[in-house]
Parts: structure tokens; C-alpha cells; sequence
């Protein structure tokens, strides 16, 4: 009989029951359990306990290790994650008794599943309708109480007017008190009879008298409970007091007169029994509205035990025994049919008969379930919530929750009763507050972004979403708003916007007046009270002079617009001089700059922030410099700001320096090439003319003689001119070589370069040259043999890391015979480092113009689609607002949050793609262990897992500690499983596997997806690449690009293999660097 009980009580239960072994194999389950996670009948059994609480196994077995050794008593674990099959999650509190069973250590797990939290916000707004509608119709009130002989009230319901002649308010007001009102007489009975249930932490049901605002004497039955905080101590009493007084005149009325026990038993709205001590019904009176019974009339001779269920009569019989043998009443409460809840209160007549009282308490459930929903929503919210009367005058708000206090620094008592207008001060001219207006007018949601004041006067942006809430007439009652504070992601998006525009100037090469006064805006507007000035620095002056002061006083500025900095006059030209910031919270309390000091005090400074302008070479180039109306220090938020600033300014004037250098460079070669055409010119000309003087001269031997003499002296003297031009010649040299590639001549500035030491006395063959190569002297006797030819030749080379033009002119002889070749070398290295320069400049900004191409069409494409898939589905909700709409709903909200997420990652990775181009990514290492981190992550992105997937992770060892920054890892492992989510059907297995070997961790992602064809693996990683059989699914063609990238700047490698329609595994090797 035993046996059959407990089995039939197994498999009733509403609870989950699942027997485990010590090993965490499932012996058993009972329907219910089968049923929470979605399995068939029997389908549970001989599975592992890990299947289903993944995450939290070695804790439960730990538990039972430890219990089983300390106690037998229960264990209780609070919202749990669990895995229905099929893999969606849900959150169940679990109880756990260990037992023994034929010496066995048994586990008896209970579970009870949790209603989502989307569920219950849900049902948040009906549920406390409900509650409140519940208790007004209670024959009573319920109470909330601090545990004190005063019973100060904390909560109670209307219906305490009713009992006690005594409203809400003077309760809670504390007018009166509830042990005040207690007779004295009952007091400390009642004191006493709580206090031992608390200390047993157990349910208390008491009767008791009090006396009414107007002097009556009423008698009162009261059930509650005491409220433990953590630490197992009571922080409040809470229950349900009922008035009995009519009840307790007629239990009164039946101990003297019988006779009315039939009328007064029909008046009772309760069901009520008299049953003798075997179970037989004696007598039987019930309300129309209860239908306890099929034939009621005919229920008078029968017994329970045929006309109660099995799992009733049981306790119904126990406690009619118990009732008789202890001479007091006993409260039973059951269920029928899943769905009605009854109590029975059992009071003894006699020696042989009881009186059952039944009530339906149904209803009264049902409002508890309904206050326990709307305690853990309330509990979930994160946001901050604010609800206003909509069926008063203004709109007053009338409930806040802590996020709210934490955002604006009010406390609700001091906004309870108030239009929540107030949050804008002043700053009513918004689009923003027009929107919402115009929402609220015609009773509908709206999502905007306002600019909202602090109680301390500081502004902050305030994301809100304000919902109208209808009662069942279809009239509106409330408004409720969800917000957060998004002031640093609304500076960031309006300060990338400003510094994008300062960018674009610099790309279009703007005047640097004008960049530098677009530089001091964003400034001044962003930190207020501070007013800049940007200053150049003269190298060769060693004077700091201002570039930008827009806002500066004049006064002032005749003194810091032109500053020598050896002279560390101010912080502007200590900073300049020394290379660091110059930080001055308070000008008053500084002892150095005194003359400086006191200017600009006389002008309103009390601070003062300067920081270097650093050029690509690391040499200070200018400063930048904040002069503040209040004494402080920058914050890091200010301080990512000027370093950007300083960035901006840092490009734009070296930018500049390099266009006006090249610039003078260009016009310094075009007169450079001009005067040396002319001398060239000059010379021929004058060869030419001592040429025909010498064929003149033989005409006459005499004339000849005197001419040749004359002759002579002027050959040797443009000889002389000729060696003084070659031994001078500016950054090059010049030589002659004759028909047999003898090196006749050579001189120039550019010898030492050469290391040729030899200059008019040389005389060396080509082949003996020491400081050629075999390459370099079969080339240079190539060009001596085309020069000797007749052929006048012009080419660059490079020689000993310098780059030299070389120009060849073949020399003639008195026969006009060709037997020698004039080479002139000028070193053009410094001319050539400007060309590249500029070609590495043009191709930057082609690139660049290519990119924001790509990125203008990549992006417009990516995010079109989620904003119209948002679009529809907020459309779709607005139409699908009514009543029974819920699950529609719920797959809207869903599909705008699934996009907006697909949104986030694209920025994200726009974000990497900006950081690593720039070059600014700092890594930020840390120890972690890659195994738990990895199952964080893993959690994280299930949501976004298609129907069937399965992710499953595989490890060696149970932790691999790493010194990495878990952002990039965070990067890394998300972009590759989102590729295999994403690239993945439905119903495939996702498999992560993660190694350590030598220092090394391997972490391996493989999916069973299209894969990837040869042909494309070899782009893989290139900016922007799609592969052709992925075009149909949307992708920015970044995300292996930056895992490529942030996986090199770990020191590691990345590696993949796949083949067409075989699925794809990537492969990541990266250092531990644990020894750190």
C-alpha cells in the first residue's frame, strides 16, 4: 500500500522529480519532469543530470558530497539555467534531498520551472491590476509588518478600513498601530504564538480580539508567515487577517442552541461538515456557488474515503484524527482537478465529531501567484522605470524604482505627484519632447532620445521608451517609461562625427587657420568653462606663436601669442621645451610663472591644461593649451578627447610643413636645374670658341706659336676652372672615362659617399674600381661603350643606399672623332624621398576614397536590411497591440532585437577595422582561464543559434590560464562562431575544441556549413572579401580580417581548412603567455 502511495504521489506531483545516482545518472523521472524538459515518456532515464544543467553539475555534486557527510537535510539552489531538448533555455529552482536506498547515496532533485523574464514583464502590468482588483474583494486584508509588538504596518490592503474602522494612511502614517489596537488581554498571547512560529520558521494561523476606531470588539483570524532576509533573519512579517467575528458569535450561539445551527450554517458562505471520527458525514450545508460534490443531497451516510480522491482522504482522515485526540482546529489545504485550491479548517465538536469548514480559496492563490510575478519583475528590471496616472490632471508620476534615483539623482519622494517635465529644466525646444508629446496626446509608444538634467544640474541623454497601459474598457490609465542613461555613447557618436569633418578637411587640405579654429569648437563645446589656444613651434626661433584663439581674451592673448620657450615663461613653453603635459588644477596655489599667473587671473583662469604636439619623428611641434573659468583637473573622458585633439592637430600640422617644404624643394630644383643648364651652355660655348681660335692659329706658324701660348694659358686656365667647377660640384661629381674604359677624371662633393679617394690624378681602369662590384662594372662599361657610340644617355640609379641621376655626353676630339664620355652624377635621394612621399601620400588617400566607397555601399546595404526588418516589426506591434496579440508581439520584439544585435557587430567590427588602420589598439592584458571564458562566450551567443544548432565544446584540460587582453580574444572566438552560426543549417553541430601545448593554446572551430572553395580560402582574410557561395548572406567581409589581425598582434596564427560544401574548421594558435 506503502508503495503504491508513494508511487501514485511521484508521478502526480507538479513538481519535477528526477533520482540520480552518485555518478549523475538519472534512475528515474516523473512526468512532470519529462515534461519541463520536453522529453517523451522514459526518455530521461539513464542520461546524464549534466544534459540538462550543464554549468552547474560539479557544483550540485560537490553539494551532495559535503551533505552527505553534514546533513540529510535539503539543498537549495535559486534560478538555475537549465536546457529543455532541442536545446532552448529556461530558469527552474531546484531542491535537492539526499537519501540512501539499499546503501546506495540516492539524489532526489525537484525542480520547478521560472517564467521567463519577458513573460513576466508581461504579465507585470495585468498581474498587479489583478492583485489589486484580488484584494479589494478579500474577506479581509493582507498585511506586510515589521516584526515588533507594534506590528508597524508596511503594506496593507484596503480591506483594512472594513475590519478595523481605521484607513491605509493612518497606518502607514503611523496615526495608529496595529498592536495598539490588539486587545490586552491577547496581546502577548499573540506575541508569543508568532514568535515560536518564527523560530521554526514556520506558517502561524491565530485568533484574536481587537477593538474598532468606533469601540467595538471584533474577532479577528490572522495566517502569516515571517519574511528571512540572506543571513536566516526575520525582516518582516507577512499574512492574511480575516474578520471571524460573526463566525465566532455563531460557533458561540451552536454550544447553547442546536437548534440554529441549520439557519446559521446556511448563512456561512463556506462549505461546512460534520464528519464523525471514521469519516461519515453527519450533516452537510454548501453555497451554490461551491460544487465540492456531483449529488450533494445525497452525500449525508456516505464516507470520504468514496467520495474524496485517494491523495485527500489520506490527509482528510489523518487530521479529523489528529483534530479529535488534540482538541484544537487544523487547517488542510488542497487542490482538485490541477486548478482549485480549498481549505478546510477541522474543529472538534465532541469526543466522536468534527466540524470541516471548507472554503474555496482559489482566487487567493491566484493573487499570491500574481504578487510573486510582479516581486521578480520588478526585481529583473534593470532600467530605470518611472509610471504617471494617465486619468489625472498632468500626468503626476507615481512610481519610481532604485535605477531611476541612481540615473537622476531624485529620490522619489521628491517626484511622486510631479509632471516628469521637470527632467528638462529649461531645455523644453526638443524634437525629442515634441515627439514624446505628441505620443503621449494620442495615447501611444514612442522611443526618443532627450536631453535630461541631473538634480545636481548636469546634463545627460536619457534613451526612453515610454508604453501606454489600457485597462480591460479599452481606457487609458498609465503611462510607463523605460530609460537609460546613453550620455557617453551620444558624446562619442556626436564627437566621431566632429572629428570624421575634421579629417575630411584635412583630406581636402584646408587651410590650417581653418582646421585649427574647427579644432578649437569642438573643444569649447564639449568642456565647458575651458577656452583653447593652439600654438606653432619655430625651430629655429625657439618662439611659440599662436595658429588659433578664437575666444581668448585679447588682453591675454597679446601675451601668449608669441612666446620663446627657453624662456619657460608659462606652462605653454615648459611644455613645449620639455615634451610632457603641464597640468595646473589650481592657479592660485602655483608658485612658478608668477607674471603669467597673475594675467591670468586678472582674466578669469583659475586652471590651466598644455600638452605637446609631437610630429611623426617624436619632435615636439607645437602645443596645445586649455585655460579654464573653474579650478580642475582633466577627467578621463577629457583626456581621451584632447589626445585625439592633439592627434587631429599632430596630422594637420605636419601635413602642412610637408606641403610648404615641398613646395620650396620643387622651386629650389627647378633653379637649381636652370642655373646649371646655363653653365653647361656656357662652357660649350666657350670650347668651342678656344677650338676655333686653335685651327685659326695654323695659318701662321708665328700666329701659331703665339696663339698656341695663348691658347695654352687659357686651356690651363679652364683647366683650372673646369677642376674647380668638378671638385664643387653641389651633392654629385663628375667624371671622364675614355674609349678603353680608363677612369681619367673624377671629383664632386659626392666622393665621400663614393669612398673614392682619388680625384685629377686618376687614371684606372673600370675592372680595378674596388668600390664596384662585377654587376655594377659590366653595367658602367655598358654605358661608356653607348656614350662612346654617339649616344647621350640619362638614367637614376642606386648606389650605396643613395639614389643619383646620371647623365653621359660623348667628347669629341680635334678630328671630331669621339674617344672620351663625360659622366655627371647628382645624388637626387632627398628628391626622390619627397616623390615617394607624395606617391605614398596620393595612393593613401586614393585607397582611402576607395575604402569609403566600399564602406559607404558595404554599409548602406548592411544596415538597410535591419532597419527594415526593424521597421516592419515595430509596425507590426503597433498593429498587433491588442489583447491575445502577446505571442505575435513577443516574435516582433524578437526580430528587432536579433537585428539590432546583427547591427552592433557590424559597428563592432567597423570600430576594430578604424583601431587597427590607426593603429591605436593598446592591448590590455590580464590572466583569465580560456576554458570558463569560452563557455561565457559560448552562453552569450546561443540566442542567436538557428533551429537544431548545437554548440559544443571540447577540452582536455578543466582550465588553461592565459595572459591575454580578453577583448581581442572576446573578438576573435564571437566573429568565428558567428561565421559558423551564421554559414551553418539548421540542425548541424557546432564544435569548438580548445588545447595547450608548449605555451601555446590551439583553439580549433569547425561547423558542417557550405564551406569555403579553394580559389577564395586565398582571400579569405582580406578586407571586405565575401566568398562567391556566401554573397546571399549578409556579412561586411571584416570579421576574418580583424580575427586575421588581432591574432597577429598576439604574436599568433590562424589557419583554416575547408572544402566546398564539406563544412569549414578554423584554427587559432596563440601564446599563454602564462609565465607573466
Amino acid at each position: 500500500m506503502d508503495t503504491l502511495l508513494l508511487q501514485s504521489i511521484f508521478e502526480s506531483s507538479f513538481e519535477g522529480i528526477i533520482l540520480i545516482d552518485s555518478k549523475g545518472i538519472i534512475i528515474k523521472a516523473n512526468t512532470a519532469a519529462e515534461k519541463i524538459f520536453n522529453y517523451s515518456k522514459g526518455e530521461l532515464q539513464h542520461i546524464k543530470i549534466e544534459n540538462l544543467i550543464p554549468e552547474h553539475t560539479n557544483n550540485i555534486h560537490n553539494l551532495f558530497k559535503e551533505k552527505y557527510v553534514k546533513s540529510k537535510s535539503f539543498i537549495n539552489l535559486k534560478n538555475i539555467l537549465a536546457f529543455k531538448k532541442g536545446g532552448n533555455k529556461f530558469l527552474v529552482d531546484i531542491n535537492i534531498k539526499p537519501i540512501v536506498i539499499d546503501t546506495k547515496n540516492i539524489n532526489i532533485v525537484f525542480f520547478r520551472e521560472i517564467l521567463k523574464k519577458e513573460e513576466t514583464e508581461k504579465l507585470l502590468i495585468e498581474s498587479k491590476r489583478r492583485l489589486n482588483s484580488l484584494l479589494g474583494k478579500l474577506p479581509g486584508f493582507v498585511y506586510r509588518s515589521k516584526n515588533d509588538k507594534n506590528w508597524t504596518i508596511e503594506y496593507v490592503s484596503k480591506g483594512i478600513y472594513e475590519v478595523t474602522g481605521y484607513t491605509i494612511s493612518d497606518f502607514l502614517e503611523k496615526e495608529i498601530y496595529f498592536g495598539k489596537i490588539i486587545l490586552k488581554k491577547d496581546k502577548e498571547y499573540v506575541w508569543n504564538t508568532i514568535q515560536k512560529a518564527i523560530k521554526k520558521k514556520k506558517t502561524y494561523s491565530i485568533h484574536y480580539r481587537i477593538i474598532t476606531k468606533t469601540g467595538e470588539i471584533k474577532y479577528l483570524w490572522e495566517k502569516g508567515e515571517g519574511v528571512f532576509d540572506s543571513n536566516n533573519k526575520v525582516i518582516a512579517l507577512e499574512g492574511f487577517i480575516q474578520d471571524i467575528s460573526n463566525r465566532i458569535l455563531l460557533e458561540k450561539a451552536l454550544k447553547t442552541k442546536h437548534a440554529k445551527n441549520k439557519a446559521l450554517l446556511e448563512a456561512v458562505p463556506d462549505t461546512m461538515i460534520v464528519l464523525d471520527l471514521d469519516g461519515n458525514y453527519l450533516d452537510f450545508n454548501s453555497p451554490k456557488s461551491q460544487n465540492l460534490f456531483k449529488n450533494p443531497e445525497n452525500i449525508i451516510g456516505k464516507n470520504i474515503k468514496n467520495t474524496l480522491p485517494n491523495e485527500i482522504y489520506k490527509k482528510t482522515k489523518k487530521t479529523i484524527e489528529s483534530t479529535i485526540k488534540k482538541k484544537h482546529i487544523h487547517l488542510l489545504e488542497y487542490k482538485i482537478n490541477d486548478s482549485d485550491y480549498y481549505e478546510a479548517r477541522i474543529v472538534p465538536l465532541n469526543n466522536h465529531n468534527v466540524l470541516a469548514i471548507i472554503r474555496d480559496v482559489t482566487e487567493k492563490k491566484k493573487a499570491e501567484h500574481t504578487l510573486e510575478i510582479r516581486n521578480r519583475a520588478l526585481a529583473a528590471v534593470g532600467n530605470s522605470i518611472i509610471i504617471v496616472d494617465a486619468q489625472k490632471q498632468d500626468y503626476p508620476i507615481i512610481y519610481t524604482n532604485k535605477a531611476f534615483t541612481e540615473i537622476t539623482g531624485y529620490k522619489q519622494s521628491e517626484v511622486l505627484g510631479k509632471n516628469c517635465r521637470f527632467l528638462q529644466n529649461d531645455d523644453r525646444d526638443q524634437t525629442a519632447v515634441t515627439t514624446m508629446n505628441h505620443a503621449i496626446k494620442n495615447g501611444q509608444s514612442c522611443e526618443v532620445i532627450l536631453r535630461n538634467y541631473k538634480k545636481d544640474g548636469s546634463l545627460f541623454y536619457n534613451e526612453l521608451t515610454i508604453t501606454p497601459i489600457y485597462n480591460d474598457q479599452q481606457k487609458l490609465t498609465h503611462f510607463i517609461g523605460a530609460s537609460n542613461d546613453v550620455t557617453n555613447r551620444r558624446i562619442e557618436e556626436l564627437l566621431k562625427e566632429k572629428m570624421s569633418n575634421i579629417l575630411k578637411m584635412i583630406a581636402q587640405e584646408q587651410t590650417l587657420e581653418n582646421i585649427a579654429d574647427s579644432v578649437i569648437t569642438i573643444i569649447e563645446d564639449n568642456l565647458n568653462y575651458f577656452t583653447g589656444i593652439i600654438l606653432l613651434l619655430n625651430n629655429d626661433t625657439q618662439h611659440l606663436k599662436a595658429l588659433s584663439t578664437p575666444h581668448l581674451p585679447e588682453s591675454f592673448y597679446h601675451v601668449m601669442g608669441k612666446v620663446n620657450i627657453q624662456s619657460e615663461e608659462c606652462p605653454c613653453s615648459t611644455s613645449a621645451l620639455t615634451g610632457k603635459k603641464i597640468i595646473i588644477e589650481n592657479l592660485s596655489n602655483e608658485h612658478r610663472w608668477e607674471n603669467y599667473k597673475a594675467i591670468a587671473l586678472k582674466n578669469g583662469f583659475k586652471s590651466s591644461w598644455s600638452f605637446p604636439i609631437f610630429s611623426s619623428e617624436e619632435k615636439v611641434i607645437g602645443v596645445f593649451t586649455l585655460y579654464g573659468k573653474i579650478a580642475k583637473t582633466p577627467v578621463e573622458f577629457e583626456y581621451k578627447l584632447i589626445k585625439n585633439i592633439v592627434n587631429l592637430l599632430s596630422i594637420a600640422i605636419e601635413q602642412e610643413t610637408i606641403r610648404v617644404e615641398l613646395f620650396q624643394n620643387r622651386k629650389k630644383l627647378a633653379i637649381y636645374a636652370k642655373e646649371l643648364e646655363e653653365k653647361v651652355k656656357k662652357r660649350t660655348n666657350d670650347l668651342k670658341a678656344t677650338v676655333q681660335k686653335l685651327v685659326e692659329t695654323n695659318l701662321s706658324l708665328e700666329d701659331q706659336i703665339t696663339e698656341t701660348k695663348l691658347a695654352e694659358q687659357k686651356a690651363l686656365d679652364n683647366q683650372a676652372l673646369f677642376w674647380a667647377i668638378a671638385k664643387n660640384f653641389p651633392k654629385g661629381a663628375i667624371a671622364v672615362v675614355d674609349d678603353n674604359c680608363h677612369l681619367i677624371f673624377i671629383d664632386g662633393n659626392e666622393l665621400l659617399n663614393f669612398e673614392f679617394s682619388n680625384s685629377t690624378d686618376t687614371y684606372i681602369h673600370i675592372n680595378d674600381i674596388n668600390i664596384l662590384n662585377n654587376d655594377q662594372k659590366t653595367f658602367v662599361k655598358d654605358l661608356i661603350k653607348k656614350t662612346i657610340h654617339g649616344q647621350h644617355l640619362s638614367l637614376e640609379v642606386k648606389f650605396r643606399g643613395h639614389t643619383y641621376n646620371v647623365n653621359t655626353t660623348p667628347l669629341y676630339d680635334a678630328d671630331k672623332n669621339i674617344n672620351k664620355a663625360l659622366f655627371v652624377f647628382n645624388n637626387i635621394t632627398e628628391h626622390k624621398q619627397v616623390e615617394l612621399n607624395i606617391l605614398n601620400a596620393l595612393r593613401k588617400e586614393q585607397e582611402l576614397n576607395e575604402l569609403k566607397s566600399r564602406f559607404v555601399s558595404m554599409a548602406s546595404h548592411e544596415f538597410r536590411t535591419p532597419l527594415s526588418t526593424i521597421l516592419s516589426s515595430a509596425t507590426l506591434i503597433e498593429k498587433q497591440n491588442g489583447i491575445g496579440r502577446e505571442s505575435k508581439r513577443i516574435k516582433n520584439v524578437s526580430r528587432i532585437k536579433s537585428n539590432v544585435k546583427n547591427m552592433v557587430n557590424i559597428l563592432d567590427d567597423f570600430l576594430s577595422l578604424s583601431r587597427l588602420e590607426d593603429g591605436k589598439l593598446s592591448m590590455t592584458p590580464e590572466k583569465f582561464d580560456i576554458i570558463d571564458f569560452t563557455k561565457l562566450l559560448i552562453d552569450e551567443i546561443k540566442l542567436s543559434k538557428k533551429e537544431g544548432q548545437t554548440i559544443k565544446l571540447k577540452h582536455e584540460s578543466k582550465k588553461i590560464r592565459i595572459y591575454q587582453d580578453t577583448k581581442i580574444i572576446r573578438i576573435v572566438i564571437n566573429n568565428l562562431i558567428s561565421n559558423a552560426i551564421k554559414y551553418s543549417p539548421k540542425n548541424t553541430d557546432i564544435s569548438i575544441s580548445i588545447s595547450s601545448n608548449n605555451n601555446l593554446v590551439n583553439i580549433e572551430v569547425k561547423d558542417q556549413g557550405m564551406g569555403i572553395t579553394d580559389e577564395d580560402q586565398e582571400h579569405l582574410f582580406e578586407r571586405f572579401f565575401r566568398a562567391k557561395n556566401a554573397s546571399h548572406i549578409q556579412g561586411t567581409g571584416l570579421g576574418l580580417y580583424i580575427v586575421k589581425q588581432y591574432t597577429n598582434l598576439m604574436g599568433g596564427k590562424i589557419f583554416v581548412k575547408s572544402k566546398d560544401r564539406k563544412g569549414t574548421t578554423f584554427m587559432v594558435e596563440f601564446p599563454t603567455n602564462a609565465n607573466y
